[in-house]
């Protein structure tokens, strides 16, 4: 069972749940490694025509462990996951000039690429915390978020989607939403910031 937190992350919860079991060897001790982490929010996805960085996953994976780094915090669209996982959405552009995501519209399909993604971090043994910024599509559904449980529901099918393929160990944390509450990012949130802050998958 994972739990949905504010930051639950998984290798700190078993790191600290060992300690109280008696007699854990020093091998058990040392599967948990220290992470150094960088941040590709969206970028990793919509960033992905010649020359924008992204465009060939196994090049910056491989440099991002040339750099020293073991981890990486993107988002995983989880309101675009929970409406249709395949469907190609167009994306609004949220700057036109910064290197983070497009300057113009831009079109993804989530799944499959996220759990491709995911399975090319588990090769490398890179971690991967998911979190959101809740892209707008031209249809803007994120605004179908209303109460806590919706958003609950939205990273609930996402983990799902990635534990189908057996990929739910690379997950190294669930971060609900980037700068909560913000109307750039969650224009949606309607609710008090306590309440979504729990839930859990089967």
């Amino acid at each position: 069972m994972a739990t949905l937190g504010g930051l639950a992350s998984f290798e700190t919860l078993r790191a600290s749940s060992y300690d109280r079991i008696a007699g854990v060897s020093e091998i058990s001790k040392n599967k948990v490694s220290p992470r150094a982490i960088t941040m590709w929010d969206f970028s990793w996805l919509e960033r992905r025509w010649p020359g924008a960085g992204y465009e060939d996953w196994d090049k910056v994976l491989d440099e991002l462990l040339e750099r020293g780094y073991n981890a990486i915090r993107i988002d995983a669209y989880p309101h675009l996951i929970a409406e249709d996982p395949t469907k190609k959405w167009m994306l609004n552009e949220v700057w036109n000039q910064q290197v983070w995501g497009s300057p113009d519209l831009n079109e993804v399909q989530v799944q499959p690429n996220l759990n491709k993604f995911l399975e090319k971090c588990k090769e490398r043994d890179i971690k991967v915390g998911l979190s959101s910024w809740y892209r707008q599509d031209v249809d803007d559904t994120r605004m179908k978020i209303t109460t806590a449980d919706k958003m609950a529901d939205c990273w609930i099918s996402t983990l799902r989607t990635i534990e189908t393929d057996g990929l739910l160990d690379t997950v190294l944390y669930v971060d609900l939403c980037n700068e909560w509450p913000g109307n750039l990012w969650a224009p949606f949130s309607l609710f008090p910031v306590s309440a979504c802050c729990v839930g859990t998958m089967a």
